[in-house]
């Protein structure tokens, strides 16, 4: 009787060992881990079912450049505008972690001009955009709103630019937004 229970006590244990790293391994998984990434990176914030808010940034690198240099890794997750059925909700998401893309991409986001001066009216603006979550080492992420209609306003919370072609470079907005685009429509549909 008594090498029945120490058998039966060493069974749960190793059943609770198994199950520890069958978890361990679905978070990963889940989370998005991947083999190679340094101890202090977070992989990109999955998208959510509506546009996440864009609060003004904390990242002190984030307060005055609209992507830093720098990024690991972006998921650009598109949102549907307000004549949608239903509106305002994730259509497409993508994930880009390869270095030329990521810096690419960074350094268009901070290749744009503010917008111009004073009030403007975006009577086209439909509420559509396309929302980047870049992540950085040490575990920092810059949320950035681009906007596909309208005034085509870029922000991360603190600073703000326009993708509508306004300003000495007028090619580099509609350019960019053509691109994030077509990076974005090669994604996965969401899952329901």
């Amino acid at each position: 009787m008594r090498g029945t229970r120490r058998s039966k006590v060493v069974g749960w244990g190793l059943a609770l060992v198994a199950t520890a790293v069958v978890s361990a391994g679905v978070a990963l998984a889940a989370g998005g881990g991947v083999a190679g990434h340094s101890a202090g990176h977070r992989a990109a914030a999955r998208c959510s079912g509506k546009p996440p808010g864009i609060p003004p940034e904390r990242w002190r690198a984030a307060r005055h450049t609209l992507a830093p240099a720098g990024a690991t890794e972006i998921r650009l997750c598109r949102y549907s505008g307000l004549n949608a059925h239903p509106p305002r909700t994730l259509v497409r998401a993508r994930r880009l972690d390869r270095a030329g893309p990521v810096a690419e991409l960074v350094k268009r986001f901070d290749g744009l001009p503010s917008g111009p001066p004073g009030a403007v009216a975006c009577p086209a603006d439909d509420a559509s955009e396309i929302a980047a979550l870049v992540s950085y080492p040490g575990g920092h992420e810059v949320r950035i709103s681009v906007g596909l209609r309208g005034c085509e306003s870029v922000t991360n919370g603190s600073v703000n630019r326009t993708a509508s072609g306004y300003g000495p470079h007028p090619r580099r907005g509609p350019r960019l937004l053509a691109e994030m685009k077509r990076l974005v429509g090669g994604g996965r549909a969401p899952s329901p």
